[in-house]
Parts: C-alpha cells; structure tokens; sequence
C-alpha cells in the first residue's frame, strides 16, 4: 500500500480473511513505514492491549505503545481498570470511551469496557436499567464481531436485566461457541469446556427452577439445555 489509509485498508482485509499473521506482519511494517499513523499504530497494537494494559508486553510492544495518543489510552486505561476490577472507574471513564468513534479501530474494545461495569455495580433499579444498556452495547459488538467473551458479557447482562429471553440466547451462542472452539483443542481443553458447558446447563435450571418465564421462554430454555447436553455427550466420546 502506498499510503497509511491504504495499508490500514489491507490490514483489515487480512483480518476479515482469517489471516492475522499477515495482517500483524504488515501493521508492524507500515507502522513503521507511517509512524505518525495513530490508525496503523492501534491496528499493530490491538492483540497486545491486555499484555499492555498489565504491563507484560514485550520492549518493542511496548515503546510503540509510548506513540498512542486518545482515545487509545483512553481504552488502555479502561482495560487496565477491568483487570484490576476496578468497576466504578470503568464507570467515570465511560463517557470518554462513549465517545470513540466507530472509525477508531479499538472501538469494540471501548464498547465492551463500557459494557464490562454495567451490572457490576449497580443494585436495584439502576441494576436492571444499566443491563439494558449493556444489551444494547453487546449487541453493537456482537454485530461487529461475534466473540465468545461477548456473548459471555451478555449473559451478565442479561442477569442484571432481569431478561431471561436475552440469558437464554446468550448461554445458546456463548455454548455453542465453547464446544466448537473445544473440538480444534486439546483433551484438557475439552474436559475444561464440558465443565463449563454443565455450568451453563445449572445456570439454566436454576432460572427455570426459580421465578418461572413464559411458556415459550421455558420451552426455548428446555432446548438450549439438551442441546448443551448433548454436545457434553459428544465430547465424551472423544
């Protein structure tokens, strides 16, 4: 690419392909080539935010980091902050992670920092109007890029909501995510997911057991549980 805008271009590209070697190999290369790109900068930088944010990334990682300017440091701090559970930091930062704009590459991340605190520190009303927010705020990600992390964030969410239609689908998604990524793992992974996956199953009977959804939600819920049974099954057989 001849320019900045062009190889963050192609960068993205390789991202969207399934290609994060190349796409790391030449953000390193046009950053460098480009160092006054704050764009470039945080495409090279984003699989190193948590190890910069704990203070583990390695010399190089880290002096390039030294260049990031807001918003980067903004979303640096927050993931910092969630690291150390520092909550009700995560919420007076959120109006600066707000206001990141979906043309900053490190806009998901900032969504799902602000998501992070919603329903973590709230009680009472305040608790179920912050897990709508965080709903909303996932389903943007979600859109986006679909992650396990994230469908684990909804499922919080949701709690805090009181939603139990949006807990079932996110425990669905957030399961069905953890079995297939298990089949490509090792058999400690796999034994891992299907503890996991039995969490997911009680979390479920507990809801169902408790304040009893509608008819529907409970024959959705009934599914989800032996659909989730049944991929413990199979990873039994493995």
């Amino acid at each position: 690419a001849g320019n900045a805008s062009g190889a963050a271009v192609q960068i993205t590209l390789f991202e969207a392909r399934g290609e994060p070697d190349a796409a790391r190999d030449l953000a390193r290369r046009a950053t460098h080539v480009f160092p006054q790109s704050q764009i470039l900068r945080q495409l090279y930088l984003r699989p190193w935010i948590g190890a910069l944010a704990r203070g583990t990334a390695s010399r190089e990682i880290a002096a390039e980091a030294h260049a990031l300017r807001s918003p980067a440091m903004e979303v640096l701090r927050g993931t910092q902050m969630e690291g150390e559970r520092d909550f009700e930091g995560l919420r007076e930062l959120d109006p600066a992670l707000a206001g990141i704009s979906w043309t900053d590459p490190w806009k998901l991340e900032a969504l799902q920092l602000r998501a992070a605190w919603r329903g973590r520190v709230a009680s009472g009303d305040e608790r179920r109007a912050l897990g709508n927010e965080c709903i909303t705020l996932v389903d943007e990600a979600i859109v986006v890029q679909p992650t396990l992390i994230l469908y684990q964030d909804r499922a919080r969410c949701a709690l805090a909501a009181g939603r139990t239609d949006a807990l079932i689908e996110s425990l669905w998604a957030f399961g069905q995510g953890l079995y297939a990524t298990s089949l490509r793992l090792t058999r400690e992974d796999r034994e891992r997911t299907k503890r996991d996956l039995r969490t997911l199953v009680n979390l479920l009977e507990t809801v169902l057991s408790g304040q009893p959804p509608d008819a529907s939600q409970t024959r959705r819920a009934r599914e989800v549980i032996g659909a989730l049974s049944e991929n413990i099954h199979r990873l039994e057989q493995l």
